[in-house]
């Protein structure tokens, strides 16, 4: 209901602005509806259905392209390099990566519903850990006996920092050197082997490299507050009322 009242509020302030939108337009715009349906019979069929004729169809799609019109005149962001710089560097905090480290992974889960769950659990993960300590290649064993979804890429997990795993397989997964295998490590959700591939010291994201992903980032908030500005003016000053 509330997304039907906002639809007509900016069909009402596109036509009190003047918006238009041209025959070609609209002729372009239904095209491209029709050529979504396998033919022209499933598109006449679908309008059937619908309980819509076809003016009436082309008036909706017309009162459609007019309100896309007011959005993007309202709502359109074009940021410039030095906008994104500017608040790169009044938001430098923002743009740290955290110490990290890249594991491969191998994790046996205990199913609860299991007798002796647990216990086999375990001696599957001893297993592995076996063979791993034996000169079994770590990806082969995390293919094998591993559970989680990243034993099809041999285990790797890629970089993780501080806060996403369990403090117990955080704390060896952080205390380990490079090349390293932990022990098996035991949860009350399972058994954990990890093996440190790589470390990454905690350092400033430069400008370059986050450039792009910030733009992209910035102009989506930045759409998202004029469109909810624009909703909130539109709304204080119309009159709403709800029939019961």
């Amino acid at each position: 209901l509330e997304n039907l009242i906002n639809a007509e509020l900016f069909y009402i302030e596109a036509k009190r602005q003047g918006l238009k939108v041209d025959n070609s337009e609209l002729k372009k715009s239904i095209s491209s509806v029709k050529s979504s349906y396998p033919s022209a019979k499933a598109f006449e069929d679908a309008l059937k259905k619908s309980g819509m004729t076809m003016s009436v169809f082309e008036e909706k799609v017309r009162k459609n392209l007019v309100v896309e019109k007011l959005i993007e005149k309202e709502v359109k962001v074009s940021l410039t390099d030095n906008d994104l710089e500017e608040y790169y560097k009044k938001n430098t905090e923002k743009f740290k990566e955290p110490e990290a480290v890249r594991l491969r992974y191998v994790y046996v889960k205990i199913n609860p519903s299991e007798p002796d769950g647990r216990k086999k659990a375990k001696e599957r993960a001893k297993e592995a850990y076996s063979k791993i300590k034996s000169g079994s290649n770590f990806g082969e064993i995390a293919q094998t006996y591993s559970q989680d979804m990243s034993r099809i890429k041999g285990g790797d997990i890629g970089f993780v920092h501080k806060g996403m795993m369990p403090q117990d397989v955080e704390k060896a997964a952080f205390s380990l050197k490079v090349g390293q295998v932990s022990e098996v490590l035991e949860t009350d959700m399972g058994f954990h082997i990890l093996k440190v591939e790589e470390k990454r010291a905690s350092r400033q994201v430069s400008f370059k490299e986050i450039k792009d992903k910030l733009k992209k980032a910035l102009t989506e908030s930045m759409r998202k507050n004029r469109l909810e500005g624009l909703i909130k003016r539109l709304r204080e000053n119309a009159k709403i009322q709800y029939i019961q």
